[in-house]
């Protein structure tokens, strides 16, 4: 799921309890995974710190986490202790692993970070492997200068789970061309901490991120305006958030560097509460003009699949197109004012705005409606598919 190759793991922090079968187990199986495709030079090192330190029970997995942070910031395996006479039930020779017996340095790779796993066993059925990726240059630059972690990392495509409303449906004859999605006019950049001063530490990295990357020479067009928009969509799905929270909404990089300098300079803002139980409520009549869902259709791709579904159920049912009426190019706004078009159009926006809701993370706990929103809360709710409520709604208009 980490979308790396098992090769490109450097170091195995092993759960290395020491016993007879435990150990053989967990070393067969790592290496199962860990040597697919990794040449014979270049060995999976293993190492557990209890030897060290004892085994701290519950803690055992943090512990695990903090010896592969810090030797990854120093580009050195410290040495497994007292490792003299290997396992006899390993198969040794076979497999394409060494214990880290001695202070090892950091086997770097060109053009990547290390990487490492971290397992973690418990007696009581947790079973948990993390896979932790270096910060900076794979020579150790960047690691420890001004002492920050900057929010930054190789790029890479990330799978976006679009809700079950738009998860199907084909190509249609849209009177809306399928150009390019346009460009959002804002974008929002989430932040948060565990504390005040952690959610300021954390304005001032991505501060010194914009700052460093607005200096690249690759800053100047529009990849950095993408890379500005994965930033704040990887903040928003991608981090954990925490109790102090902030947000800043901007347009540019500019407007970005403002928003973050306006947040280090406020007040101590109060921490978050807990999550209120989300309603949604859909309404009988939205109120209709000319355009309504255009924009959300040419620049929200999950919204634009919800509405496209719908054109092609409407298309089918009545020979006609639904979203021609919504935008105002079927030759009269009365068009919407007439139940056949208005109940149908409705029902399509409602249900296209609950599932952009849903695609960022905001769902209902409980929904209610009215008219043509009693059957968009439907859907909502998975009593009707999307087709089946748009033909329901449109039969209701006629």
């Amino acid at each position: 799921r980490a979308g790396i190759a098992p090769s490109e793991v450097d170091y195995l922090e092993a759960h290395g309890t020491g016993s007879a079968m435990g150990d053989p187990i967990e070393v067969r199986a790592a290496t199962a995974v860990y040597g697919r495709g990794r040449a014979a030079e270049r060995p999976l090192l293993i190492g557990s710190f209890k030897p060290n330190i004892g085994h701290p029970e519950s803690a055992a997995g943090v512990a695990g986490l903090i010896k592969v942070v810090l030797a990854m910031q120093e580009r050195l395996i410290p040495p497994h202790p007292e490792f003299r006479n290997p396992n006899p039930l390993i198969e040794w020779d076979e497999l394409p692993a060494r214990v880290a017996s001695q202070p090892t340095q950091w086997p770097l790779v060109p053009d990547r970070p290390p990487r490492a796993g971290i397992s973690a066993f418990g007696i009581s059925g947790a079973n948990a492997h993390l896979v932790v990726e270096g910060y900076g240059g794979s020579d150790g630059s960047g690691v420890a200068a001004a002492g920050t972690m900057a929010p930054a990392g190789a790029a890479r495509p990330v799978a976006v789970a679009v809700p079950s409303p738009a998860t199907a449906g084909e190509s249609i004859e849209d009177p809306v061309p399928h150009e390019a999605l346009a460009a959002r006019p804002a974008l929002l950049l989430p932040l948060s901490g565990k504390s005040d001063e952690a959610l300021r530490e954390l304005t001032a990295r991505y501060v010194t991120w914009l700052d460093e990357r607005a200096a690249a020479p690759s800053a100047q067009g529009g990849d950095f305006a993408q890379e500005l928009s994965d930033m704040a969509w990887t903040a928003s799905v991608g981090r954990s958030h925490f109790g102090h929270r902030a947000g800043v909404v901007f347009r540019d990089a500019q407007h970005l560097r403002e928003g973050l300098s306006s947040l280090r300079a406020a007040d101590e803002g109060p921490a978050a509460e807990a999550p209120a139980r989300i309603a949604f409520a859909f309404a009988d009549d939205l109120g209709r003009w000319a355009g309504m869902g255009e924009t959300l259709h040419r620049s929200e791709p999950v919204a634009r699949a919800v509405l496209d579904r719908c054109e092609a159920a409407f298309r089918e049912l009545e020979g006609a197109s639904l979203l021609e009426a919504m935008f105002g190019r079927a030759g009269s706004d009365a068009v919407l004012h007439d139940p056949a078009w208005m109940q149908p159009a409705i029902y399509a926006l409602e249900c296209a705005l609950a599932a952009l809701w849903s695609s960022v993370g905001v769902r209902p706990g409980v929904v209610s409606g009215q008219g043509p929103g009693e059957i968009a809360a439907a859907q909502v709710a998975g009593m009707l598919d999307l087709e089946d409520g748009l033909r329901l709604a449109a039969a209701r208009g006629r």
